[in-house]
């Protein structure tokens, strides 16, 4: 592991050391400052946060978990490349969750749904203000990561969210690197807008029409990037006729 491609981190009270070195080397991989290929020494990793080995180790089963590294015994510990099968996957998945949370909102009492309109137009305000400026791409993807969690929120449960966070490690690799050239932060804030009227109208057939629009999109998205940066993924896009495939029209 190059020691320059990797910052300092100062921990915190109140969560795990293993949780937050997951976290901080999630963004390090996500954000493309440790690319596909790099390779993660459990001990060299220890030094560096000045940690015991155990909670390097519950890190780095996490993401590997995740599918963001591979640990291959007796030959080392490596950033993963890009599975394009696991980018539909997570489309299909994220499809799902959120098109049923959006059927869920007729249960919601008129106080609760009112409230989730109010963060969503709350969050929709902030992403308004990264257009049209640069370097504003992390600050929209934790943006963007609220406006999906409030759609979330529309089922009423917490496992809802969780299920995506967990499982959308590859897509939001995509994400970051999209957002410089491809789906800007103008294009992206546009479609929520659209996902929120949809809401807020309690049109709920156009809104999940908008939502696996959205959730699909990158399933164009990547082959402009893979086009650019081959050696990044891997060559394993699903068969047509899986169900990771968008329905069609």
């Amino acid at each position: 592991m190059d020691k320059k491609l990797l910052p300092k981190m100062a921990f915190s009270l109140g969560r795990t050391m293993a949780s937050q070195i997951y976290d901080f080397l999630r963004v390090q991989i996500v954000s493309r400052m440790l690319p596909p290929g790099t390779s993660l020494s459990e001990n060299e990793l220890a030094a560096h946060f000045g940690v015991s080995r155990n909670p390097v180790h519950e890190a780095l089963a996490r993401l590997s978990q995740g599918q963001l590294i591979d640990i291959m015994p007796q030959k080392g510990t490596y950033v993963k490349r890009i599975s394009v099968k696991s980018l539909y996957e997570i489309c299909f998945l994220r499809c799902a969750i959120e098109c049923q949370s959006a059927r869920c909102i007729s249960r919601l009492s008129k106080t609760s749904f009112q409230s989730i309109i109010r963060k969503l137009k709350s969050c929709l305000n902030k992403q308004e203000k990264c257009c049209g400026k640069r370097n504003m791409n992390s600050k929209f993807i934790e943006l963007d990561d609220e406006f999906h969690s409030l759609i979330c929120s529309f089922s009423g449960t917490s496992m809802a969210w969780e299920v995506l966070q967990n499982g959308k490690t590859n897509l939001d690799r995509i994400r970051y690197i999209s957002m410089d050239h491809i789906s800007s932060v103008d294009h992206l804030f546009k479609e929520h807008q659209e996902i929120f009227n949809a809401a807020s109208e309690l049109n709920i057939d156009r809104l999940c029409s908008l939502l696996e629009r959205h959730a699909y999109e990158v399933t164009t998205t990547y082959k402009k990037i893979r086009a650019e940066n081959s050696d990044w993924f891997i060559d394993d896009e699903p068969d047509s006729s899986t169900n990771a495939q968008p329905l069609e029209k």
